[in-house]
């Protein structure tokens, strides 16, 4: 019997093909984005934004030690786009730079400590698992 795949993956490293099609789209939109005029490009910017968010809650895994870091990594992405949202419309629809500080700032600095968190998370699991490797190599006399 051939090997099973799984009908969401293509290529053998299993790269989903949701994923390989954010980053062509993203790479397209990139190249392009200097040459978008400004209301394109707020929108462009945003567009990107969302889909960071929803590539990012969608990793989010189902068990495991990264579940929580995942997540406040999704938070501090929406509060990041939600200060991209305030900023951009004031320029779209103020026809003015946002002033400084404005409500976008709040957004932002609200968004670093769910980062921060988030690191955390990632540096307690490296830690967790550290201490079991070294554990086991002392149990088996390494």
């Amino acid at each position: 019997m051939g090997a099973r795949t799984n009908p969401g993956t293509v290529g053998v490293r299993g790269v989903r093909i949701s994923a390989a099609a954010a980053l062509c789209v993203g790479a397209v939109l990139i190249a392009i984005y200097p040459l978008l005029g400004d209301t394109a490009q707020n929108v462009v910017y945003l567009a990107i934004g969302l889909t960071a968010i929803a590539m990012t809650l969608r990793a989010i895994p189902k068990r495991g030690g990264l579940h929580g870091a995942w997540f406040w990594f999704g938070i501090g992405l929406m509060l990041d786009f939600a200060g991209d949202a305030v900023d951009a419309g004031y320029e779209l629809f103020a026809n003015r730079a946002a002033p400084l500080p404005s409500a976008a700032d709040i957004f932002y600095i609200a968004g670093y400590p769910a980062l921060a968190f988030g690191a955390r998370c990632v540096q307690r699991k490296v830690r967790r698992e550290a201490r079991e490797i070294f554990a086991s190599r002392e149990a088996f006399g390494s």
